[in-house]
């Protein structure tokens, strides 16, 4: 029968069993539901319990959370990100110079059954260090590290590419692979923004000649337990050999405010470059580059922007305890 809800009021309202049978049968019927979409419900109600964002390696006990039984996890982990490139050239003729961000690391949303007391075993990867371009010299970034849980991995995003080149389609800096891959970079015709959700063709035409951006997989940059996005590649930057052509920003589409690190282009003598270091979890490290028109002096550096590194976060969901 349809459910009639009933005002009580102590010591006047009747209690009669009609009314008791329909208080169980609504009972009844509210627990079947959860019972058949205990899964939908408890995808929807993650609560963030554990957090390891400092790369190193970690033991996480599962603590009791359900009354002694099993019950179950997420995990979103996310593998260090790459460095970027690094080129410092001197040419008093025509010369093109160029250097691509680093690719995020990639990133794994999981679910797993867990036992209290059970200890798990985690490892952070680390960023790709920034490198450094002392003298006439291209300087591919740093790889990140991989991360993982109780055995699964995910592995770190890998660092910029160079181009060096008289010519200015041989000058090309492929982009770099990663969860998001950075953008492939060629003298001035680039992206203003490096890529923040995947945007890097496998196979492009940039001025003739052929290159391609880094290959991405941008979806795995959400993350299903908290609704956030994470994983940015770095930003490029290009340098003809009198003048700084071209250099990415970087943005962030989470109010997070994590970003890959932006690309830095410096045509000066005196001066040293540095490319943006990335913030956040996984991300990827600016490219930069450093040109002279004149005699290269001694003791000024071209140095890209690091790549972050990796994390863990454990959440739990609803569950039923078996218990009950």
């Amino acid at each position: 029968m349809a459910y009639t809800k009933t005002t009580w009021v102590d010591d006047v309202t009747p209690v009669s069993a009609q009314k008791m049978n329909n208080l169980e049968t609504q009972y009844e019927k509210a627990k079947a539901d959860l019972d058949t979409h205990e899964a939908d419900y408890a995808a929807h109600n993650w609560r963030k319990i554990e957090t390891y964002t400092s790369p190193g390696v970690y033991n996480w006990e599962a603590p009791d959370l359900n009354n002694g039984q099993p019950y179950t996890i997420g995990v979103y982990l996310i593998g260090g990100g790459g460095s970027g490139g690094a080129v410092k050239y001197y040419a008093s003729s025509s010369r093109y110079m160029n250097a691509s961000g680093g690719a995020s690391g990639f990133a794994r949303a999981m679910v797993k059954t867990v036992e209290p007391f059970t200890t798990y075993p985690i490892v952070i990867g680390t960023g790709g260090a920034p490198v450094v371009a002392v003298s006439q010299e291209s300087v591919e970034g740093n790889n990140g590290n991989s991360s993982s849980f109780d055995g699964v991995t995910v592995n770190g995003g890998e660092g910029g590419f160079t181009g060096n080149s008289t010519y200015r389609d041989y000058a090309v800096a492929r982009g770099a692979d990663g969860g998001v891959g950075s953008d492939a970079i060629r003298d001035s015709e680039q992206y203003s923004i490096a890529p923040y959700a995947g945007r890097a063709p496998l196979l492009s035409v940039i001025g003739g000649a052929y290159t391609r951006g880094g290959v991405s997989h941008p979806l795995l940059g959400f993350n299903p337990f908290d609704y956030s996005y994470y994983l940015y590649a770095g930003g490029g930057a290009s340098g003809y050999y009198s003048s700084a052509r071209h250099a990415q920003e970087t943005i962030s589409i989470d109010n997070n405010g994590y970003k890959g690190g932006k690309g830095t282009a410096v045509c000066a003598n005196n001066q040293n470059a540095k490319g943006g270091d990335a913030t956040g979890y996984g991300n990827g490290g600016g490219g930069v580059t450093l040109t002279y028109n004149e005699s290269i002096p001694a003791g000024y550096t071209a140095t890209s922007g690091a790549g972050t590194g990796g994390a863990a976060f454990i959440y739990i969901g609803g569950f039923k305890d078996e218990t009950s």
